[in-house]
Formats: structure tokens, C-alpha cells, sequence
């Protein structure tokens, strides 16, 4: 095993190793709690930066709690380092949710929304998915 494969695929069994090469389009890893799931997830990142010379500000890793989000980071840079988590977005949905809006205020140059819970966040977002739907 070279240097490569012995950073990115030692202790994978071959439908892991499958999934971190996966890197053209989507993937569904889908598989029970301790299987694994995390480390391929953290594996995948550094083949896409270190072995596909993908930009690490082209991804963004989405998780469900603030939690997850910290630990899919940690993991990351005990794995491959802080050179590149910086620049990785790590972010929850919720996260993902306020970004969109803060661009939408930068683009249209309006304060819309000072961030005061999740619902007040929620209620702006179907806001503005409904008025875009309707044109």
C-alpha cells in the first residue's frame, strides 16, 4: 500500500473505499450508527482536496446540530490537519438556512432581518420561498 492509500483507505472495508472515491456527483451512504459513516464522510473531504484538487471552498459539509458540526471539523483536522478547515464550510442546516438569507440581504442591499430566534428565521425563509414560487 503507498503512502495514499494507506491515509485515506487503511481500516476501510471496499464499499467505504468506494464512497470516498466517489467524489463526481452525489453519494448516498447510508448505513447504521457505528458503522463508520463519519470517517468515510472525513476521508472522502481529504481524497477531494489532497488527491482531487478540489478547492476546499467549493465544499460544504452540512450536519443537523451545531455538535455534529464541531465534531465533523475536529475530525477532520485530527485526520488531515487545520491547514484546509478553515476553509471548508462546516454548517448546520439551520446555518445553511441563515447564510442564504444574509446573501439575499446583501443582494438586494435591504436589512431584512436581525437574527433573533429560529422561528423569526423560519417564518422569513417560507417568506421568501412562496414568493418565488409564485413567479
Amino acid at each position: 500500500m503507498n503512502n495514499i492509500e494507506e491515509k485515506y483507505f487503511s481500516s476501510l472495508n471496499e464499499q467505504q473505499r468506494r464512497a470516498v472515491q466517489s467524489v463526481d456527483g452525489a453519494t448516498l451512504l447510508l448505513a447504521v450508527p457505528g458503522s463508520g459513516k463519519t470517517t468515510v464522510l472525513i476521508k472522502r473531504l481529504g481524497y477531494m482536496i489532497n488527491c482531487k484538487c478540489i478547492s476546499p471552498e467549493e465544499i460544504l459539509v452540512v450536519t443537523y446540530t451545531v455538535s455534529a458540526t464541531k465534531d465533523m471539523k475536529n475530525r477532520y483536522i485530527s485526520y488531515f490537519g487545520e491547514e484546509n478547515a478553515d476553509r471548508i464550510e462546516f454548517r448546520t442546516i439551520n446555518g445553511i438556512c441563515a447564510k442564504i438569507l444574509y446573501q439575499f440581504e446583501k443582494q438586494y442591499g435591504k436589512e431584512l432581518f436581525k437574527l433573533a430566534d429560529e422561528k423569526t428565521i423560519n417564518n422569513l425563509l417560507i417568506k421568501i420561498i412562496l414568493k418565488y414560487e409564485k413567479s
